[in-house]
């Protein structure tokens, strides 16, 4: 709309709701908040290994159900987070409307969220 290319349309989304996103894997804790600014989404939270062993790599954390905010047709996006606990980079694509991590996660390991990405809207 046109107030939105002005004004970013700001909501929240977690592994427990369904509003933009939903969970794709049990055990896998998520926390974000999403501002759509025109054609641009930026997601910004962390992201939970709340299960009792250590991720493997593409590990999916969670799928853009919503049109108004999927990603572009065009490459993938590569976001580096970083853990909470070490600090250590955690590479991680956006493809796809899926969000997955490159790198293992430990048990229990927090990482922070920090991407953005266009839209087809």
């Amino acid at each position: 709309s046109f107030l939105e290319n002005f004004y970013g349309f700001k909501l929240s989304d977690t592994n427990a709701s369904t509003n933009v996103f939903t969970q794709s894997n049990a055990g896998l804790v998520y926390s974000v908040r999403v501002i759509k600014q025109g054609g641009i989404v930026r997601v910004v939270g962390t992201g939970r290994n709340a299960t009792a062993a250590v991720t493997g790599s593409d590990t999916v954390f969670f799928t853009i159900t919503n049109t108004e905010y999927q990603q572009q047709t065009s490459t993938p996006e590569y976001p580096i987070s970083n853990s909470a606990g070490t600090g250590e980079n955690i590479r991680c694509i956006l493809t796809t409307n899926v969000f997955a991590t490159f790198d293992p996660i430990g048990v229990n390991e927090t990482f922070n969220i920090d991407f953005e990405y266009r839209t087809n809207a």
